[in-house]
């Protein structure tokens, strides 16, 4: 899954950055973009949206329409998540985006850690991911509502 946008650019106030739109965010707020051409490709990587409010746990809001799933990372760490958002592939409700809950900067501290970036409200640029190593998150899914997330990079010696 990318963390660019369409024009090959982090996003300067959503995805990575979200935290830096003005709104109801927090700093370090962070979401990674489902695309469409994802969902057409792989429809059974995220179940369409259940169309009925769940209770979420751990002081998550109750209108959400799917279920918290759990997110491994390639280094063995693990967070709830939330397929988020909304959107209509052939009449069908999908997510729209991967983040994390019952807080947004969870997924977006994570992130920055793994780059070496401390300040939640440092502006990550396409250059930051570069030199990191790496533009996209790449995903799976282990069993239902476990995806293994693997933001790794290999290190030239």
């Amino acid at each position: 899954m990318s963390l660019l946008d369409n024009s090959g650019n982090v996003p300067e106030k959503s995805g990575l950055n979200w935290g830096l739109a003005k709104g109801h965010t927090t700093s370090g707020d962070a979401y990674i973009a489902i695309k469409k051409g994802l969902i057409e490709e792989f429809p059974e990587l995220f179940p369409p949206k259940l169309g009925y409010a769940t209770n979420i746990p751990k002081g998550g809001k109750t209108n959400r329409q799917n279920e918290a799933v759990e997110f491994i990372w390639d280094d063995g760490t693990i967070m709830e998540g939330l397929l988020e958002g909304s959107q209509n592939i052939e009449g069908r409700s999908y997510p729209k985006q991967l983040c994390s809950g019952p807080k947004k900067y969870i997924l977006g501290k994570y992130l920055r850690k793994r780059m070496g970036i401390e300040d939640l409200d440092y502006l990550i640029t396409k250059e930051d991911l570069m030199k990191y190593g790496r533009t996209d998150v790449s995903i799976s899914l282990q069993g239902e509502g476990v995806y293994m997330l693997d933001f790794s990079v290999k290190k030239n010696r």
